[in-house]
């Protein structure tokens, strides 16, 4: 596929805590945002580097995107018939999931190596991933989620203590080991979750009507993202220093906006995730701090070559057409390890 710009619109969002936001609509060029779903972004890096997917035009199969410098690229493994790309860290490592048949494989892309990292003997998915590799997603035994940490090439098994059995799914983990994520409970409803150590600490968004939260992105002070649902319908929130606030996409120039999901966040606070609107067209969303909140320490791990270089040179294997040259990325089984 051709290399596109973004589709790009631009507006003042709301003051959270003082701080500000600008909102950039994300839609990926030639997807089926006309139909009925469109563009899910899913992660972003301290670079800025956006993965995700979107339906294509038929509306039948999902494909991976890569945005970086206002240019999206199309992703899919290759001879995969569905592919997404889940989470990236500040090295440009990426980690999805993709279909030959079902069931899937979940996988972490390192340069050019493509590594299946599947559960062991369960369907899984990948759906976090911090700047040490480490991985959280969630796998389903005979239709019990259970939550799972991939450290050093070895699988540990989360599940919230209070949870109902078989509904807990990890989504988020930050450089200090915490890792954030969903369950069931025993009113029927998702809650959200933080863990720290061994501790498992319920997170809900407090405000009046709330039925669901549930928590996707953490960053490395710890500022916590995700959605809830209330009588109004599905909105976001970002959970930082002890508080929860509201975070609605806003554009002065559409007025049908119906609901609002934040997926990731990264050092510098910015923000991704999906809008909806009447109809139930799928966008996604860039939110930017007005001024940046990126502090001395934060600036200077991103001044490093070593995270420069690997996240801007990404892009050299990437290509103008759907799919990546097969011949261009190799399994890690192909080189011996």
């Amino acid at each position: 596929m051709q290399r596109s710009r973004m589709l790009i619109a631009l507006a003042f969002g709301p003051v959270l805590f003082g701080q500000s936001y600008t909102f950039t609509s994300l839609e990926f060029p030639g997807g089926a945002a006309a139909l009925t779903t469109g563009t899910f972004p899913s992660g972003i890096n301290n670079l800025g580097t956006i993965v995700g997917w979107y339906f294509d035009t038929t509306r039948t199969f999902q494909h991976g995107f890569l945005l970086q410098e206002g240019t999206y690229t199309a992703f899919d493994v290759p001879d995969s018939i569905e592919t997404s790309l889940n989470g990236i860290n500040g090295q440009g490592d990426i980690i999805g999931d993709y279909a030959l048949s079902a069931p899937g494989h979940t996988f972490i892309l390192q340069g050019i190596v493509l590594t299946n990292i599947d559960f062991p003997g369960f369907g899984s998915r990948s759906l976090g991933i911090n700047n040490l590799d480490e991985i959280v997603g969630f796998y389903s035994d005979n239709g019990f989620l259970h939550g799972y940490l991939r450290e050093r090439d070895q699988f540990i098994t989360i599940d919230v203590p209070f949870a109902v059995a078989g509904s807990t799914t990890a989504t988020g983990r930050n450089d200090s080991g915490q890792i954030v994520g969903s369950y069931g409970g025993s009113d029927g409803n998702v809650h959200g979750f933080l863990k720290d150590g061994s501790s498992f600490t319920g997170l809900d968004v407090p405000f009046p009507g709330v039925m669901n939260t549930a928590c996707n992105g953490i960053n490395n002070k710890g500022e916590i993202v995700g959605g809830y649902l209330d009588n109004s319908g599905v909105h976001g929130f970002i959970f930082s220093n002890g508080v929860f606030t509201s975070l609605d996409v806003s554009f002065p120039e559409v007025s049908d906006l119906t609901s609002t999901i934040v997926e990731g966040i990264n050092d510098l606070g910015e923000i991704v995730g999906t809008y909806t609107r009447t109809g139930g067209t799928t966008f996604g969303f860039l939110a930017k701090p007005v001024g940046g909140t990126a502090d001395v320490s934060t600036q200077a791990a991103l001044s490093t070559d070593a995270v420069y270089d690997k996240g801007k040179n990404w892009s050299k294997f990437l290509r103008e057409e759907p799919l990546w040259q097969p011949s261009s990325i190799r399994s890690s089984s192909q080189l011996g390890s």
